[in-house]
C-alpha cells in the first residue's frame, strides 16, 4: 500500500504540472472574447481575461502563449526524461505532444465565441516550446560533461 501512495506521488510530481499547464491552456482557450462594453476604456475583463488597448493586446497575449508553450515543453522534456528515455528521443517526443496540442487548442478556440484559430499563434507556441528545449538540452549536455569529483574513500578502506 505505501508503494502505491509514493508511485501515485512520484507519478503527480512528474506529471502534474504537465497535465496542469495543459489544464490551464484549456481553461483560457475557452473564455470567449466578447466586444468592450466601455469604449475608451484602458482595459476590460472579456470573461477572466483582461483585454488591453492596441499594442499591447498583442504583445501581452503573444509573450503569453510563447511563455506559455515554452512550460509545458520544459514539464513534458522533465516527465520524459524522468523515464529515462535518451535525450533526442525525449526531445522529439516533447516537441510533438506540445506542437500537437497547441494546433488543437486553436481548433479548441474556433468552437469559442469571438475567438478564432491563428497559425501565428501556432508558430508563437513553436518556438516557445523550440527554446525550452533548447536550453533543456543545453543543459542536459553540459552536465554530462562536467567531471565529479570521486567519492571520499571510506573510513573502512583507510583502516584496512
Amino acid at each position: 500500500m505505501i508503494h502505491r501512495m509514493r508511485a501515485g506521488w512520484k507519478w503527480l510530481w512528474t506529471w502534474g504540472p504537465v497535465l496542469g499547464l495543459m489544464a490551464l491552456i484549456f481553461v483560457a482557450s475557452s473564455l470567449p472574447k466578447l466586444p468592450s462594453d466601455t469604449p475608451g476604456a484602458t482595459f476590460y475583463f472579456s470573461g477572466w481575461m483582461p483585454v488591453f488597448p492596441p499594442p499591447w493586446e498583442a504583445i501581452i497575449k503573444k509573450s503569453g502563449h510563447f511563455l506559455v508553450y515554452a512550460l509545458l515543453a520544459a514539464s513534458l522534456w522533465r516527465a520524459l526524461r524522468s523515464h529515462h528515455l535518451p535525450m533526442h528521443r525525449a526531445a522529439l517526443l516533447t516537441a510533438v505532444i506540445a506542437l500537437a496540442y497547441a494546433v488543437s487548442d486553436e481548433w479548441h478556440q474556433t468552437f469559442v465565441d469571438g475567438r478564432r484559430a491563428s497559425a501565428l499563434d501556432v508558430a508563437i507556441d513553436g518556438a516557445g516550446i523550440a527554446l525550452a528545449l533548447l536550453i533543456a538540452l543545453a543543459r542536459t549536455r553540459r552536465r554530462a560533461h562536467v567531471v565529479r569529483p570521486a567519492d571520499p574513500p571510506s573510513l573502512a578502506h583507510e583502516i584496512r
